[in-house]
Parts: structure tokens; sequence; C-alpha cells
């Protein structure tokens, strides 16, 4: 993580749903304030002690030696006092993500080019590229926060773009953006009113893309080019940074655009181009079997497994909101499964659900919807929220579950693992969100 990276989310959609950020933490959590709340969270629930760090893992695969034949799983590791090492577990979670093969684009002549080269991944602060001139490639968030970052210490920097982009500030008409979107109403709009509603946020502070080069030639839904970003609009305006084409090729240390633009002399290319989806440390079968696409139910659990109800999949997928909560409730979900609480499904209705949903083909991803999907897994599991109930026992939390901020803690309301501090945590949100920014100055009087 480098270190000038801030939350994409606002802090309590960036939380997992029994523990609340203090709030004396910014509305926008940064690097050091991420791990802080990490860390927290393990302390609190005593987690240290079931970590092993310092531990790789190289494959995961069905047990089928005489050793630990007790085991449904053999899981190869690679530990620092021990190159290589056979560890067996009834259950397994892989949580690796989506996010760990970079994917960095063949250019011609890219080889002979001699300067810094890396990838996103590989960022962690501006020092190496002061005085450099940098060319900083692709169209979403990373792109956006490392360009932003380069061009306050480097010489010149290009931001290079196939399609160009859409911007979403991180705050809106002074409230955070995610806020207003993440509610159930929202999700009720029709395509077309989505897009109209959409619009008001790229909108915001950029009324005419045009006038600063980023303007996207795809339509908003279903864009991959799109960042959450307060800077590139000023940075662009102050002579900072600048948007240019795509990169047609490299001639040394000479970069040629698509329009035929030829970049001099450029120091260092960093490919902010996201990544393959993909899984190496499990077969390729158990994801996809024979299919070209994932074999997963509802994203979690392979269908293609013996015994599918002894691993699941945690956040693989790409998810239209912040992901925390969902992960989180596939992770509660798959607690439930493995202690046998909760039965998964028929394979050949597993199988069904898979054919009718986005699916996963090759090494692109579907987006999955945020509250129709949170609100399923929070059905199987006994947590989601009764509007109606609510609206009998508690109209004002009622109101807030049906119109306000889609709050992980709505799930911690009922059910297994309720949490008595989850009311509060939602009727108390507003208030403490910028807690954090005010209070220095909270005596003082107009």
């Amino acid at each position: 993580m480098y270190r000038s990276c801030n939350a994409l989310s606002s802090k309590y959609m960036t939380t997992f749903s029994d523990f609340p950020p203090p709030k004396e933490y910014t509305p926008f959590m940064s690097q050091k304030t991420i791990i802080e709340y990490l860390t927290n969270y393990a302390e609190t629930f005593d987690l240290k002690k079931y970590i092993t760090f310092n531990t790789n893992v190289i494959t995961i695969e069905k047990n089928e030696e005489e050793e630990g034949k007790d085991r449904y799983w053999k899981v190869i590791l690679e530990k620092e006092d021990c190159p290589k090492v056979d560890e067996y577990f009834d259950y397994v979670m892989v949580c690796i993500g989506m996010f760990n093969k970079p994917k960095t684009p063949e250019y011609p002549g890219l080889d002979s080019f001699d300067g810094i080269k890396i990838h996103g991944n590989q960022y962690r602060d501006a020092t190496p590229f002061i005085n450099k001139r940098v060319i900083v490639v692709g169209g979403a968030f990373t792109a956006g926060d490392i360009s932003c970052d380069i061009s306050r210490v480097s010489d010149e920097v290009y931001l290079s773009m196939r399609h160009g982009t859409y911007v979403i500030p991180r705050v809106v008409n002074g409230h955070p953006y995610d806020l207003q979107i993440l509610k159930r109403s929202t999700f009720r709009k029709t395509v077309s009113k989505f897009e109209a509603f959409a619009e008001y946020f790229y909108k915001n502070r950029i009324p005419d893309y045009k006038e600063i080069g980023l303007q996207n030639t795809q339509p908003f839904i279903g864009n991959c080019s799109v960042m959450v970003n307060d800077d590139i609009q000023d940075h662009i305006y102050q002579g900072r940074l600048e948007p240019v084409n795509n990169i047609q090729e490299f001639k040394g240390n000479d970069v040629v655009l698509t329009d035929g633009t030829v970049l001099k002399d450029i120091d260092a290319v960093i490919f902010a181009t996201g990544y393959q989806y993909g899984i190496p440390i499990v077969d390729k079968s158990l994801i996809y079997g024979n299919a070209d696409y994932a074999q997963l139910y509802k994203y979690v659990f392979p269908v293609t497994s013996m015994n599918p109800d002894r691993i699941a999949m945690i956040g693989i997928m790409e998810y239209l909101s912040t992901t925390w909560p969902a992960w989180e409730m596939q992770a509660r979900w798959a607690c439930k499964v493995f202690t046998g609480k909760i039965p998964l499904p028929t394979k050949e209705d597993m199988i069904k659900d898979i054919e009718k949903n986005p699916k996963y083909i090759g090494t692109a991803a579907q987006y999955v919807v945020a509250l129709p999907y949170l609100d399923d897994i929070a059905e199987f599991i006994g947590v989601k929220p009764n509007f109606w109930k609510l609206l009998i026992s508690d109209p004002k939390l009622a109101y807030a579950f049906e119109y306000g901020p889609m709050f992980p803690y709505f799930y911690r309301l009922q059910g297994p693992n309720a949490w008595s501090g989850a009311r509060d945590a939602i009727m108390n949100a507003k208030d403490n969100l910028t807690y954090g920014t005010r209070r220095y100055r909270a005596n003082i009087k107009n």
C-alpha cells in the first residue's frame, strides 16, 4: 500500500459490522489509520494467536496422502525456518482476493526502454520519481492516485488512457459520496434513472471532461475506467499533470502515442493497469471445472469440488460498492456452512443459480451489485432486517434502514451473532462521521 493512499469509501462503509472505527478517525481513513483499525480489530477479538505470520501458501489441494488422512485438504506452505512444509486441514477459506496477479500490457519496443518500469502494486512513494519525466498508464483509481502523487515532485507526468475516465470526488455537496449512493432507494431506480443519478456525482466537479482531456469514450454503466479522486482536475489545471492518448510503441526512451505524439526522454513508466483474474494457489479446475467461467455458487463455493461445503472463496468478485461488508458477509456464511449450521443447496440447484447470474469468463469478471448480493446472503444466515417489523418496533430505525446509507451494522441487528451496539452505531454514524475533523475547533463560537 502506497504511503499517500486514502480509503476510497468513507469510514463507516470501510468497516466490519460489529467494530465501528473510532469517531476520532477522519471521514476517509488514511493508510496509517486503516492499519491501526485492523490491528485494533485483531487485538480486540484476540485473533493474533490464530495467525501464522511470515508464511506463504504455495498451493492448496485435496489430500490424498496417508499422512493427515483424516483431513480433507493439504496445504503446502513456505515458512521462514522451513522452505516447504505440508499441513492438513478440514476446511479452507481462500481469502487472497482477485488482485494478486498484476496485468501489464505489451507494447512494441517496450524492451528497448531502459528507464524505471513498475506495476502500480509496486509503488510506495514518489521519492524515486523526483525531477523525472513519468508516464502513468491507466484510467482508474490507482492511476489517478499515483499520477497526482508523483506530479507534486516530478518534472513532467503524463496520464495515458485508452478511453478516458470518470471522476467521482470523495465529498459531494458536503457529504461523502458513498453515503449518498449506497442506499436501498438507489438500487430501486431504473437503469436510465440510475445513469442520471450517477451523472450528478461524476459531473459534480468536472461538468465538461473535454476541458481537461479526460473525456471517456465509453458509457458510465459497466465502465472500469472510473476513479475516486479529489485532486486530478486541479493538477491538470496547474500544469502538473497532462492526460494523453494510449501508447502505441516505445522507441528507446521515447514513447509514441496513438495520435502520433512523441514524448521524448521518458524516465519511468508505471502501469496502473489492473490485475488478471486468477487464484494461483488452487488448481484452475477447482474454479472452472470444464467450463470457461467460474463455477462458484454465489461467488463463494466451488461446485466442482466433491465437497463444496469444505472450501470457500472469499472476495473473489468485483463488487459495485465498498468491499469490506461483502467479504465479511461471505466469511460469516462460510463459517455457518463449515460448522453445519447452514446447509448448502443441492449441487444441481447451485449450478442453476450460477447459470442465471453474471459470470467470470476467462480472466475477466462481471460486477456484482451490492445490495441484492448482501441481502441474498444475509437471508441465508438469518440476519437480514425486515422493514415492516422494524417499522412497528422502531420507526426511526426503519426509516434509516430504508432511506439511509447501507451501513454494515444493519446486519447485526438480529439473528446469529447479533451485536447490541448495532442500533447506536447506525443512529450515531452521521454525528460521529465528522467528529475527527471538527473536534479541534468545537469550542470556538461563531
